[in-house]
């Protein structure tokens, strides 16, 4: 098992300087890996790796839901590409909303039913806004520079940590 140090050196080797050789995962795969990158602390590299496959593979391209793969019309499973359709609409590939709940604004239920809650908010190198609905309303969470703010719904009582 490799220390944080050497994790990290990894992921720059396979995801940033690409000098190892590595197949990319299909969305719901590289929800291991923005994972991964989490509790290794490299936040910024998972955020790199969201605008680019979730962003540039999809929404760029006009989607409107999440796919299966990356290729809309075709499949690299076998290592190189076949003409074969996957789902347009796949709720396994939504997993960057969950991602950036629980990874970037760090929320834990305290209490059922959401009265109270914890938020660990991380420093992952952009701004970002992120509204999450809780049976009292919408929580909101919102970094601007290395200021974090937040506004809870009536009724929910927030510790930051």
């Amino acid at each position: 098992m490799c220390g944080k140090r050497q994790a990290r050196e990894i992921a720059e080797a396979v995801l940033v300087t690409k000098t190892w050789p590595f197949t990319v995962a299909e969305p719901f795969g590289t929800m291991v890996t923005l994972r991964a990158l989490d509790k290794i602390g490299s936040m910024d590299l998972a955020y790199r790796i969201l605008k680019e496959r979730w962003g540039a593979w999809m929404v760029d391209k006009g989607f409107t839901s999440t796919t299966e793969e990356w290729g809309a019309n075709g499949s690299f499973r076998s290592g190189s590409y076949q003409g074969i359709m996957r789902s347009l609409s796949h709720a396994w590939s939504a997993g960057p909303a969950q991602f950036m709940i629980h990874h970037t604004i760090g929320l834990q239920i305290v209490t059922p039913g959401c009265g109270r809650i914890r938020l660990h908010p991380a420093d992952i190198g952009t701004d970002y806004h992120i509204v999450c609905p809780l049976p009292q309303g919408d929580l909101t969470v919102e970094s601007r520079g290395k200021k974090v703010t937040y506004a809870a719904p009536d009724g929910v009582e927030v510790e930051m940590t």
